[in-house]
């Protein structure tokens, strides 16, 4: 039997749309094949703080992430990327699967920090999300298109 993907679904943050990126975390969770990925839940509150989740229950019952009984966690580049939490445990992950919405989450930001760290993820690149966000920038890439 092949071994599961280790899948980390990055939510909140610190942009205005916090609880949409909840709520669509919730809904990429109850989409996800568990016979096929082992989740890692890592939530970060809107000062910039990260936290493991223990469950995707946990995640039902929140509008925001308030770090409070989670373990604050940290990214660390060994052996191709992995969390660890302040108690010094390890979570390796296989790819990252961003559901920040808005500034410093679907903006080029964490798709750089995932890309200095090694991790693989989904979704856009660093410069297709940051111009995606910049409509200004994006309407001079399509105009001299």
């Amino acid at each position: 039997m092949q071994e599961k993907i280790r899948l980390c679904v990055l939510f909140g943050g610190r942009s205005a749309e916090h609880e949409v990126s909840i709520i669509s975390a919730r809904s990429l969770i109850q989409s996800v094949d568990l016979d096929r990925y082992e989740l890692l839940l890592i939530g970060i509150d809107r000062d910039g703080r990260w936290a493991k989740f223990d469950s995707e229950i946990d995640l039902q019952s929140i509008s925001q992430v308030l770090i409070k009984d989670q373990k604050t966690i940290r990214l660390d580049y060994i052996d191709g990327g992995l969390f660890q939490d302040s108690e010094g445990t390890a979570y390796p992950i296989d790819v990252v699967f961003p559901m920040l919405h808005g500034p410093y989450g679907e903006d080029g930001s964490v798709q750089g920090l995932l890309e200095l760290a090694d991790i693989p993820y989904v979704g856009s690149g660093v410069t297709g999300s940051s111009v995606g966000m910049d409509k200004v920038i994006m309407k001079s890439v399509f105009k001299a298109e």
